[in-house]
């Protein structure tokens, strides 16, 4: 191999890894784009995921800011169990020719502060339907620019071809009705449909708290084994820190303050809310939550999602000194559910709080910070736990979606 030969098969061998070390998440990539969501059947309380055989659908949309409307346009990938890109041919997993329009672009409608076009795509539309079970990302860039995305967002379809029997206890292998719980899981498959399982070997488990992919667990192996169903109990990677119940706000009348604001005001440079200042938990506090989600909600319009206003929300957290030298982050699906320096607090020493300003839609929203110092830890918060199933047989080239489950505590 000549030296120019060598040089050139380098590089696309660094692409190569670059591009398998990627993973993906639902995020912006630019200021100028909020509220991203992903919802299946339009409904907030639903993962984004839909049956490949089923009727249902999948929304993404978001708002972007400005006063001139964006040419957007999309890609969609399909992604491996840990949300990095496969080596799947577009054929094999959809119909349709990439990239395609955004075509659903609406300007926001009577809003004070802000000027904004809501973009929305819908799967399956005209121009794509998805053909194959598993992970898919979408990732949004303008059409003149195909090279930078904007934002990505991801969703999951699935065959549902197995079933997760579980449940969640404050009983675990190292406490007792203490800090933490420990779920019990039982996958259960039909050989009509899925004949010749390797349990063993062929099969991945994701699980998470809430939605939250800094909890996110990947078990291979299950405990034990039987001609139809996997166990997986009395394992490590099963047992989560119990938390607490969610924070709440309710941000939905520009002229009155609602649950969990102290005050609002209206300045030249648009709605200003402060939040009531939290405290850190000194114990469990039995309140209704969603589980993180929030609801882009607002009162006397037409269209929440064209007619909300944004606002400068300002949180604040009283602590005494600084809690935790990793950082501390805010928390909930309006967060991404991961730690992204955006929902980072800030510490001032003098102030002795906890302080972040986030540029929000108006809503109902839930949220948490991410320390157990904070928010403490008890076995009885009321979690839910999402159980995604995959399956890549022996020889196969993509990991197949084929159960999900929702399994909630059971205390």
């Amino acid at each position: 191999m000549g030296s120019r030969s060598y040089i050139i098969w380098m590089l696309a061998m660094a692409h190569f890894g670059s591009l398998q070390a990627q993973v993906f998440s639902t995020e912006p990539k630019i200021e100028a784009i909020k509220t991203l969501r992903v919802l299946a059947d339009g409904d907030f309380r639903k993962l984004p995921v839909i049956d490949l055989q089923g009727e249902a659908r999948v929304e993404v949309s978001f708002d972007y800011l400005g006063d001139e409307q964006p040419w957007l346009s999309y890609r969609v990938r399909h992604c491996d169990a840990n949300w990095q890109p496969d080596d799947q041919n577009e054929l094999d997993y959809m119909e349709g020719v990439m990239p395609a329009r955004v075509e659903e672009v609406t300007p926001s409608f009577n809003t004070v502060t802000t000027n904004y076009y809501h973009c929305s795509v819908t799967f399956p539309n005209n121009d794509v339907r998805l053909v194959a079970s598993g992970n898919y990302v979408v990732e949004f860039f303008d059409e003149n620019d195909a090279d930078t995305v904007l934002a990505t967002a991801t969703f999951s379809i699935s065959e549902q071809q197995a079933w997760v029997q579980g449940e969640v206890s404050g009983i675990t292998d190292i406490d007792y009705r203490k800090q933490h719980q420990q779920l019990a899981l039982a996958l259960r498959w039909s050989e009509q449909y899925l004949p010749n399982v390797n349990a063993a070997s062929e099969l991945t488990l994701v699980v998470r708290q809430n939605r939250r992919d800094d909890t996110r667990r990947t078990i291979k192996q299950p405990i034990r084994i039987e001609p139809t169903v996997a166990y997986y109990e009395h394992m490590q990677d099963l047992i989560f820190e119990g938390g607490n119940n969610w924070r709440q706000f309710e941000n939905t009348d520009e002229r009155y303050p609602g649950i969990g604001i102290e005050k609002l005001r209206f300045t030249h440079n648009g709605y200003d809310v402060w939040l009531e200042e939290d405290k850190c938990r000194g114990s469990y506090l039995l309140e209704p939550d969603v589980h993180g989600r929030y609801l882009v909600k607002a009162e006397k319009v037409n269209d929440p999602d064209t007619e909300s206003e944004y606002s400068q929300v300002h949180f604040a957290l009283r602590a005494s000194k600084a809690l935790d030298a990793a950082g501390i982050w805010l928390v909930g699906d309006f967060a991404y559910g991961q730690r992204n320096e955006t929902f980072r607090m800030e510490y001032d020493e003098e102030a002795q709080l906890y302080r972040k300003t986030l540029y929000l839609k108006q809503g109902a929203y839930n949220y948490l910070y991410n320390s157990s110092a904070i928010e403490g830890n008890y076995s009885e918060t009321p979690n839910e736990y999402d159980v995604f199933v995959y399956y890549r047989p022996f020889g196969g080239r993509y990991d197949r979606l084929i159960s999900i489950a929702i399994v909630k505590v059971s205390n």
